[in-house]
């Protein structure tokens, strides 16, 4: 399994709350950057997972659409979220549901 993290993009600093904040202009434009990055290499992950945060599903979205992958907003990749309750959410839920999807198609 190949794993890849990415942080969202720029995004504005105005808002009314930290959650609100949307990409800037240049974060839109490294969304695209990105997405051509990991077209232009043939890199295809089987599932994106992003923070509720509207930069995060902005930039998430830009990558899903382009490269026609399901993404997957999950609230423990929020500010704030422990190490230890993120590993053991990715260990009950997500890896559990790609790893069995996975292997019932081959």
């Amino acid at each position: 399994m190949e794993l890849y993290l990415l942080r969202h993009a720029d995004a504005d600093t105005e808002a009314a709350t930290d959650e609100e904040r949307a990409l800037s202009e240049k974060g839109k434009e490294q969304s695209h950057r990105v997405a051509q990055f990991f077209e232009s290499k043939g890199l295809k992950p089987a599932l994106i997972l992003a923070s509720p945060l509207r930069r995060a599903q902005q930039t998430a979205q830009v990558l899903a659409d382009s490269l026609g992958i399901e993404l997957e907003t999950v609230r423990w990749l929020a500010c704030g979220a422990k190490p230890d309750g993120t590993c053991g959410n990715w260990q009950r839920g997500v890896w559990g549901r790609w790893f069995w999807s996975a292997t019932s198609r081959t």
